[in-house]
């Protein structure tokens, strides 16, 4: 009898949760307009198809190895069979180094989602960096959410994934009313042109590809604490990434119809912006901010 060192509490709604949450984000609230500047609404389109393509080839060797191997540990745990402890080491403490830079531009995002709502939150500048305010109320609302998520954390892989599960499904209605609005009031002419100039800007999307679509490692990490048969475990990889890359270029083009590409630039946050012009009413924007920024357990957790 196989000696499981944690409970298996996961079921497939709940991994689909994580893993899809993990992978949408905080990017296509914060980032949607960069993609759209940079490569035009069909170039972001390619930049995603494309980069999702490579992704879904990755994603089957992890489904494999989670298959195989559904322990917990993920990477840790693939390269310490294949490699042994030295090269192991190295690969966990580099990916550890990379959820540490993930969980600051978490922190940050946070308040620069709620300042759309509330911009009374500034209080002040701490001090400057990189041509950047460092200001004390987006301090302040990143330490507490990160505390936050820490506690989530603390009382284990269950009361995570409820977070996420919630958080998930909230974000959900809020991309859902952002398609909707663009297929009831989009307008072609506003993603003209369908490719920006120069072409090169598709490359600049497709190099950010990866980074918003590395969340599905959650699955192979928490392998161990699944409920279900270890090849139902890969299936369910493949499909969260598919899921992810399916959202990204529907909100994409949501965006690119509902804002003409001129106004790109200056959107203060391009999906909150493109949800008070589709539906006409500045509440929209608002109600969109406000339910992104529910989506913390998700972003930050993952």
């Amino acid at each position: 009898m196989a000696n499981n060192r944690f409970a298996k509490v996961l079921k497939g709604r709940e991994v689909i949760a994580l893993s899809f949450g993990a992978m949408i984000g905080w990017s296509w609230v914060l980032l949607t307009g960069v993609w759209l500047t940079n490569a035009g609404t069909f170039g972001t389109l390619i930049a995603f198809s494309v980069g999702g393509l490579a992704i879904t080839l990755i994603g089957l060797t992890y489904s494999e190895l989670a298959s195989a191997m559904p322990r917990a540990g993920g990477e840790h745990i693939y390269t310490r069979r294949a490699l042994g402890g030295r090269w192991s080491f190295v690969c966990t403490w580099a990916l550890l180094f990379a959820y540490i830079n993930v969980c600051f531009y978490e922190a940050v995002a946070l308040p620069t989602a709620m300042v759309y709502l509330f911009p009374e939150i500034r209080l002040g500048t701490l001090w400057r960096t990189l041509g950047a305010d460092v200001d004390l109320g987006f301090a302040l609302i990143g330490a507490f959410g990160a505390g936050a998520i820490t506690w989530i954390n603390y009382m284990g892989i269950r009361m995570a994934a409820i977070a996420q599960t919630v958080a998930t499904a909230l974000i959900f209605c809020a991309g859902l009313f952002l398609i909707t609005g663009a297929g009831l009031h989009g307008s072609f002419e506003n993603a003209e042109p369908w490719i920006a100039s120069p072409t090169s800007g598709i490359l600049a999307v497709l190099i950010m590809v990866p980074a918003m679509l590395v969340g599905f490692d959650v699955i192979p990490q928490s392998a161990e604490e699944i409920d279900l048969p270890p090849n139902m475990i890969g299936k369910l990889l493949i499909i969260s990434v598919l899921c992810a890359v399916l959202w990204y270029i529907a909100v994409s083009a949501a965006v690119g119809f509902a804002i003409p590409s001129a106004d790109l630039a200056s959107a203060q946050m391009a999906t909150a912006d493109a949800a008070r012009s589709l539906w006409g009413t500045t509440w929209a924007g608002q109600v969109h901010s406000a339910v992104s920024a529910a989506f913390l357990p998700v972003g930050m957790h993952s």
